[in-house]
C-alpha cells in the first residue's frame, strides 16, 4: 500500500471533513482515508488503480485546494 498526505486549505467544519472522505472512499482502491481538519492534512493510502494524480483530482473538485 501507498501514501500520501497534503496539506487541505478548506477544511472548516465537520460537514466539509465528511465530503471529502467520502469522495475518497469512491474511488477504487482507496484503502484508508484520515482527514484531520485541525492539521488541514488529508492522509490517503491507496493501491492500484488508485494514484496520486487521481487523488488530487478528487480533492480539487471536492472544492478544496491542495497547498
Amino acid at each position: 500500500m501507498q501514501n500520501i498526505s497534503l496539506n487541505v486549505s478548506g477544511l472548516v467544519n465537520a460537514q466539509m471533513k465528511t465530503s471529502l472522505k467520502n469522495a475518497l472512499d469512491k474511488i477504487p482502491g482507496i484503502q484508508s482515508v484520515d482527514v484531520d481538519k485541525t492539521l488541514g492534512t488529508v492522509t490517503v493510502g491507496f493501491n492500484d488503480p488508485a494514484d496520486e494524480n487521481q487523488i488530487q483530482g478528487c480533492i480539487e473538485e471536492t472544492g478544496f485546494t491542495i497547498i
